[in-house]
């Protein structure tokens, strides 16, 4: 028998699909076709050269020299197997390590990885194995994939024909799950029993000391549960939070909540929740365990359907709470080389020394290595580090010297928060003097950084520029520091474990807030120009990728004693206030609402900045006299033509038209447009958007001549500035103005602006561009209105806007109506627009075509037995929030599929 291949070779996995309800079912008929499978594998791989390793399971690993023979044998058995089992394969070309007959390394956990997001009968490969076999006639490229791995995307291929659902993988769609650069150890038999604790319980807290490895394992287990979770899986690192309130926010922006009139933003959360089918994951709960405790049960008592994965030194103690205590990892003499410990130390190492081998001696030196630190993966990461400049032997010599200094002379085990203190120690006495200057000043940051943000906090006081970025390339080297790319951009981040290692030993954490806070102010004052270029997409990432620091930095300043740092928190919140309206799910409008309670002492500019803010929220709450009166407050104070008379101008002029009285803000508008228009060349930005307001309020007060002239006015001026979100605005407000007056050229003007708006750019004005389309398709095209009406309503919930979503309740009611078999629905969703709940909202985007959603009301009505449309409305009125929302969606979904299905 030839020798199993070595080197650059090709895995095959396969795997029965449902196997385990065949077993249940017909556990004879199971048996017999399982004998029958395994034959057909072992003669197809014996024909095509390869080499059967091992049975797992209802499935079979094997091993070939050539890729064009793992496909071959994969077609063949496919073949073979059709009518007797549906069998998934998967196929992946790279290295792996041969030991007594068995393989190992990470390109077998690939191979496994793509099989499990195939089909019963279907066969993928990696990018790898099809360049190697580029010439087969049935290979489609099935596109970019995330693997269950969480490493960064795959190029997936099919192999043989046939026809099959989506693949498997994890979308962007459901989950927040972060990319992961380094490979996932052991873990098998925890990770099989997390993964039932979650199908089991409502709520799981993965406990163990720091560096264990909890959030790893968790990220793992959620990533391998996403499928079975509708509306996905969702991560909150809450390691960033500092308080209650930070923790709230934190939770609040990861799930994309923002809040909602007379709640708090908690209460937001769990109402948000209540209708969804998810699993939330909380990561380091340990530092705020009390308040997310709190919040942890009212999610569990208000959202039925949603389940808690949680990591964090102790439990939280709540009823039904599954306590899963995560151990160390095992390094045992007996079958050293595979044992967990080792085989993460090796591979580490190898990031570190590549082609690094260990005989016999070494690994045993490794696996007392591994036990001395206690099988803690995050000391054994950071003893791997050093192989680049000691052998293994070294690394437990030196051991040796920190655990007897720490245990005052004594060998053998220690307590292991005091076996990681020791590794980490260690390995920071290991740094050259400047590093260890820089790790101090790191613990400030709460969560990653880029090169400039770790020398404006860690330059001064002896440490230069260049000693900053020499000793973060050090850091790095030596596991200190964690580095990822972003584009172009390379960020680093501390663990939690190390962070607060580095805040334990800073000198002065407050001057180091302020560095921080400073050089933030100074991030979002770029962001703000950036965000406004016609290089905004490329600017957009980077804002996502700060708002943690961003959040961070405004929480310090406006909790700092004195005024100046204060005004830290008043410059990334005025930066930010256009962001703040467009990006609603962000929340930024909450980081301000600490500073509220310092405006007394605060300069105008300052106050005019917090109350803008504070209009904003209150205007995404639905409470539109307060909002105006807030607006009114800032702009008493803003200078003209700031960001803060931009903003406040805004929900001060809406509010008023809404109200009742548009001539007020027209008058409101008067100075501003005078001001502009005297030199538009030196105001471009806000000469190409201030006739989008004017156009508004205009169409508000019914006057179109000026709300179709502004309107192209705005359009020129933002084609001309090629900002992408502005233009986006720009379109749809024309769009808007004429939907009445020249549908088709309404619906151009929307189609040209949908694809930046389905980017992400403006959320309130995508759901606004949603209604008018929904308008303007019914009733010929009844799926299409549908579709965009029901997604209007999922962006307005989403992001917490309640001031239009009595228009998209409006909307809803118009499209059922235009269905006969509907029009009861129709009246139920005029009841709920018109009810306690929404009734005191005024229409503010439907105006233009208030009176045709009237109309057609009034004569579903009519159609219709008094007694019937009664009781609907009373239904309706009835309503609650989440009822109504979840009510129109599900009716304008099966209206789009019935009305698609008539076609």
């Amino acid at each position: 028998m030839e020798s199993p291949p070595t080197g650059t070779v090709t895995f095959l996995f396969s795997d029965i699909e449902g196997s385990t309800r065949r077993w249940q079912d017909e556990p004879d008929a199971m048996r017999a076709l399982l004998t029958e499978h395994d034959a057909i594998w072992r003669e197809v791989i014996e024909k095509h050269r390869g080499h059967l390793f091992k049975h797992t399971g209802d499935g079979v690993a094997a091993v070939f020299a050539s890729a064009a023979d793992a496909c071959a044998a994969a077609v063949d058995a496919q073949a073979r197997l059709a009518g007797v089992l549906p069998v998934r394969v998967g196929l992946h070309t790279g290295e792996a390590e041969l030991r007594d007959g068995d393989y190992f390394g990470s390109t077998l956990n690939r191979c496994a990885r793509l099989m499990g997001i195939a089909h019963g009968g279907q066969i993928v490969c990696s990018a790898a194995t099809a360049e190697l076999v580029r010439d087969r006639d049935d290979l489609r490229d099935l596109g970019e994939h995330r693997l269950r791995d969480l490493s960064r995307g795959e190029r997936v291929w099919q192999v043989g024909a046939g026809e099959f659902p989506a693949l498997r993988s994890l979308t962007a769609a459901s989950t927040n799950l972060p990319f992961l650069l380094s490979s996932f150890v052991g873990r098998e038999a925890e990770m099989a029993e997390l993964v039932a604790a979650v199908g089991e319980s409502r709520l799981v807290t993965l406990t163990g000391v720091g560096g264990v490895g909890k959030t790893r394992l968790a990220l793992q287990v959620a990533g391998e549960v996403l499928p079975g979770f509708v509306d996905g899986v969702w991560l909150a690192e809450l390691a960033a939070a500092a308080n209650g309130d930070e923790m709230v926010q934190v939770v609040a922006l990861a799930l994309g909540v923002v809040q909602r009139q007379q709640m708090t933003l908690a209460e937001s959360i769990v109402d948000f929740l209540r209708t969804r089918e998810m699993l939330v994951v909380l990561d380091n709960c340990e530092h705020l365990l009390d308040d997310t405790s709190e919040l942890v049960e009212d999610v569990l008592a208000g959202a039925p359907k949603v389940r808690v994965l949680a990591t964090s030194r102790e439990g939280f103690g709540i009823p039904g709470e599954a306590v899963r205590p995560l151990r160390s990892l095992a390094a045992t003499e007996q079958d050293a080389e595979s044992s967990d410990a080792v085989v993460l130390f090796v591979e580490r190492a190898r990031a570190v020394k590549p082609g690094i081998v260990l005989d016999t001696d070494a690994v045993s030196i490794v696996v007392e290595l591994c036990r001395r630190l206690d099988g803690i993966p995050l000391a054994i990461e950071l003893a791997a580090a050093r192989v680049a400049t000691m052998t293994p032997a070294e690394i437990v010599g030196h051991l040796d010297e920190r655990f007897r200094l720490l245990t005052g002379g004594r060998r053998g085990r220690v307590e292991r928060h005091q076996t990681l203190r020791a590794a980490i120690e260690w390995s920071y006495s290991l740094l050259e003097e400047t590093e260890r200057a820089v790790f101090d000043r790191l613990g400030v940051f709460p969560a990653s950084f880029d090169e400039a943000a770790a020398v404006a906090v860690c330059a001064g006081d002896g440490v230069e520029r260049w000693d900053v970025i020499d000793a973060m390339a050090g850091l790095a080297t030596k596991s200190m520091v964690n580095t990822e790319q972003h584009g172009d951009v390379t960020r680093y981040q501390l663990l939690e474990t190390l962070r607060h290692f580095s805040r334990d030993r800073a000198d002065d954490l407050d001057e180091l807030r302020r560095r921080h806070a400073r050089h933030f102010a100074g991030v979002a004052e770029a962001f703000s120009s950036g965000l406004r270029s016609p290089d905004e997409f490329a600017w957009r990432p980077r804002l996502v990728a700060e708002l943690d620091n961003l959040r961070a930095a405004a929480g310090w300043a406006f909790d700092a004693a004195g005024l100046d740092d204060v005004g830290f928190g008043v410059r990334i919140i005025d930066a930010l206030l256009h962001e703040a309206g467009d990006r609603l799910s962000w929340g930024i409008q909450a980081w301000a609402a600490p500073g509220l309670a310092r405006v007394d002492d605060l300069e105008a500019a300052q106050r005019a900045t917090l109350f803008t803010a504070a209009s904003q929220a209150e205007f995404l709450l639905g409470d539109l006299e307060r909002a105006r009166q807030l607006a009114a407050r800032a702009l008493a104070d803003t200078p003209i033509l700031s960001n803060a008379h931009d903003i406040a101008i805004i929900w001060l002029c809406i509010g008023e038209a809404a109200l009742g009285d548009p001539a007020a803000a027209m008058d409101f508008l008067a100075e501003a447009r005078a001001l502009v228009e005297s030199d538009p060349t030196s105001n471009k930005w806000r000469a190409a958007g201030l006739p989008i307001l004017v156009s508004t309020i205009a169409l508000m007060a019914g006057d179109h001549d000026t709300a179709r002239s502004q309107a192209r006015l705005s359009v020129s001026r933002n084609r001309a500035l090629s900002n992408p979100s502005m233009l986006a605005h720009a379109l749809v407000n024309e769009g808007h103005v004429l939907c009445t007056q020249s549908p088709t050229e309404a619906l151009a003007l929307l189609d040209e602006a949908m694809p930046l708006l389905e980017a992400g750019l403006v959320d309130s004005v995508y759901s606004g561009a949603l209604l008018d389309v929904a308008f303007l398709r019914a009733p010929a095209d009844l799926a299409r209105a549908a579709r965009a009406a029901s997604t209007a309503i999922g962006v307005l919930a989403r992001t917490g806007n309640r001031s239009n979503i009595a228009d998209a309740i409006a909307m809803a009611a118009f499209v059922t109506a235009a269905h006969p078999a509907y029009r009861e629905v129709a009246v139920t969703l005029d009841g709920a627009r018109r009810g306690p709940l929404l009734g005191h909202i005024p229409a503010l985007f439907t105006t233009p075509y208030q009176p045709r959603l009237d109309a057609t009301s009034e004569d579903v009505v009519a159609g219709l037995d008094p007694a019937i449309v009664g009781a609907a409305q009373r239904r309706g009125a009835a309503m609650t929030y989440d009822e109504v929302t979840a009510y129109a969606l599900e009716q304008l979904a099966r209206i789009a599929v019935e009305s698609e299905a008539s076609v």
